[in-house]
């Protein structure tokens, strides 16, 4: 027959485990390791609020494109829908331009989107030559009140966010 284990190995195992020393050093934590999880959460939090905002700031920017295009959507058909104003002198032309530019601020602007905005940025007037001899004609467009023109015009219109941060054109051509 073979011996078993001695009974006081037994005892002796189970005292060295339950030391008194040893049974206050191993429950709990220390501060090291709670001074590593706060800075782990802290990570993880820092983290979160940072892909949060740049996910905010994104939004509000694309929301800000959106409304631009819209507003110069919007002032591009209330163009189409004037008819144009013929010009016989230079001074006319601008007063044309001062016209265009109250329309297009007469739309309905994006909510907290100051009328001024919007801006005309020039008007051109197309003009079709046609040499008498040869019947070879040159175009051009012009920003002065030529006497060749023709009915046509191109408008150019400028949408800038409140900020400074949304620029967005269009240029638009018009007729009678």
């Amino acid at each position: 027959m073979r011996p078993g284990p001695r009974a006081t190995d037994d005892r002796h195992d189970l005292a060295a485990e339950n030391r008194p020393g040893d049974a206050l050093r191993d429950s709990g934590t220390s501060i090291i390791e709670i001074l590593i999880a706060i800075v782990l959460l802290g990570t993880v939090v820092v983290a979160t609020l940072t892909s949060l905002t740049t996910s905010i700031n994104a939004s509000a920017l694309d929301r800000d494109h959106a409304n631009a295009h819209a507003w110069l959507q919007t002032g591009a058909d209330m163009l189409y829908a004037r008819h144009t104003e013929n010009c016989t002198t230079d001074a006319d032309l601008a007063t044309i331009r001062d016209d265009y530019e109250a329309l297009v601020q007469s739309t309905k602007n994006p909510e907290n989107w100051s009328p001024g905005n919007i801006t005309v940025t020039g008007v051109e007037m197309f003009v079709l030559d046609i040499d008498p001899s040869t019947g070879i004609g040159t175009e051009s467009w012009v920003t002065t009140c030529h006497p060749k023109r023709t009915g046509l015009q191109r408008v150019g219109l400028r949408v800038r966010g409140e900020d400074g941060r949304i620029v967005e054109e269009v240029t638009v051509i018009i007729d009678d």
